[in-house]
């Protein structure tokens, strides 16, 4: 009874769960670099050690916690977990990590 339930909870668990398909995810990361991009309105965001990268709008609507959480991971060299909107480059979602 209890296997019936455990798997119960883990397919509503599953079904719950909310994935964006427009987003790619790089998890863990750590930021190296963060530039103003002079041409535009965005920061420009290099990741790992191939240095790719993305953009952060000052458009976006949770533009200084983005800024900060990215900041934090490019000043502490921290890992984040970071969601870059499919075929924009164009970061949206910054988020800690415990992974290593």
């Amino acid at each position: 009874m209890r296997n019936y339930i455990f798997i119960l909870l883990l397919l509503v668990n599953l079904s719950c769960s909310k994935v964006n398909p427009e987003l790619i995810w790089y998890d863990p990361i750590v930021v190296s670099d963060l530039d103003k991009d002079s041409e535009q309105a965005d920061i420009r965001v290099a990741l790992g050690i191939s240095a790719q990268v993305f953009y952060l709008s000052e458009k976006e609507k949770n533009f200084t916690q983005l800024l900060d959480g990215l900041t934090r991971s490019y000043r502490e060299q921290k890992p984040v977990k970071i969601g870059i909107e499919k075929g924009t480059n164009q970061i949206k979602i910054v988020a800690r990590t415990n992974k290593k």
